[in-house]
């Protein structure tokens, strides 16, 4: 009987475990800092969201208090709502949903440019604060926003196109 010698199989476990590493890193970070406030509540939540943009290619997004970039967040107790963002591209039109139940209409505050929104609550018994970037520039004077059982709409008239239109040149 020959014996066969067996070839090194790449290990599946290579690619995903600096991410798991950094997850777990990232857990223990969050304990720590919940350990060290025992009398302040601390929620944590962390969430990835994958679409498809306008152009075709992937968008991921994440969503998190525990990033350390987001620490001034953490501190003031403020939760990062849930944002989705929606082209409709034959009314012209950006729609922004944003999930911050608990909140009072009358405690929301927004804030928007051509690329970008600002949304947070003021003296709120949920704290609220989110910067949201726009994938396209829109009219800020166009908004229309509405709130009700805590999902917030915002629509924006989109502001032309993103790429230069082109002129057809005659070839004499």
């Amino acid at each position: 009987m020959k014996w066969i010698k067996r070839l090194p199989l790449p290990n599946m476990f290579d690619d995903i475990l600096p991410e798991m590493t950094e997850f777990n890193e990232r857990i223990n970070r969050m304990f720590d800092e919940v350990s060290k406030n025992p009398d302040q509540p601390g929620v944590y939540y962390h969430s990835i969201q994958l679409s498809v943009g306008p152009d075709g290619k992937p968008v991921i997004r994440e969503f998190s208090n525990s990033n350390q970039s987001k620490r001034k967040q953490i501190e003031e107790n403020a939760r990062q709502p849930l944002v989705d963002i929606s082209i409709d591209e034959s009314e012209k039109k950006l729609k922004i949903v944003a999930e911050m139940p608990g909140v009072s209409k009358e405690k929301i505050k927004l804030n928007a440019k051509e690329n970008h929104v600002a949304i947070s609550t003021i003296s709120s018994g949920k704290p609220y604060n989110a910067e949201v970037p726009l994938p396209r520039k829109v009219d800020p004077d166009t908004a229309e926003a509405s709130y009700n059982n805590g999902i917030l709409e915002v629509v924006f008239h989109l502001k032309g196109t993103d790429e230069p239109k082109g002129v057809n040149i005659k070839i004499k």
